[in-house]
């Protein structure tokens, strides 16, 4: 046995594993920015012209993703609960991998919105305050969950949480929700108004 591990030991030292080329480093902007990503059944309602809101939703993921080089991305997935699918990392191959994987209803039909920003903050808050970023990307309807918008945003507020949003779908007329529509734009700029974030929607 003593040989056989002999053996094996100077098989591995004899294959001498070796750094090819240059060490790329990547610039750490010190970011830590989580997505949450609204898989509620509202989304199969929320279109934006030919595209559905799941379509749209992992596209704009993606190219958000792609574009944070530096920073730490997590993801966050929410419908009637909300889980984190990835921790924060500096592996954005595998965090738009699984962007590409949400589909509607994985976890639940309702839309808990409130329970999804607390759940980030509580991921955030151990961060370097001003690092603290967090991306809704939601039709802002809230029909399930534990918490209320309201209260998760004052729990984002004193933490020093920035929440952002990018709603997916279609607004009506100066921003005015109008039936059939399932983009509610009115709570998602109070949120970020709340927070230090930004509204923006996915259209533009």
């Amino acid at each position: 046995r003593d040989r056989s591990r002999a053996r094996g030991l100077a098989i591995a030292a004899a294959c001498r594993p070796q750094w090819i080329g240059e060490p790329v480093g990547v610039p750490a902007s010190g970011r830590s920015i989580l997505l949450a990503l609204d898989v509620s059944a509202s989304m199969r309602q929320a279109a934006l012209g030919s595209e559905m809101g799941l379509q749209v939703m992992r596209r704009t993921a993606r190219a958000f993703v792609a574009s944070r080089a530096g920073d730490r991305i997590g993801l966050i997935v929410f419908g009637s609960k909300a889980y984190v699918q990835a921790p924060l990392t500096f592996d954005l191959v595998a965090v738009a991998g699984m962007v590409d994987e949400a589909f509607i209803g994985l976890a639940g039909e309702g839309t808990a919105l409130g329970d999804a920003i607390a759940l980030g903050v509580a991921r955030l808050r151990a961060m370097q305050r001003d690092a603290r970023v967090m991306i809704l990307l939601t039709d802002g309807s809230s029909t399930d969950g534990v918490m209320t918008v309201p209260d998760a945003t004052r729990l984002a507020r004193h933490h020093g949480v920035r929440v952002y949003a990018i709603g997916i779908g279609v607004a009506g007329a100066g921003g005015v929700r109008r039936q059939g529509e399932e983009l509610d734009e009115s709570v998602l700029k109070r949120v970020t108004a709340q927070t230090g974030g930004r509204y923006f929607h996915a259209g533009d």
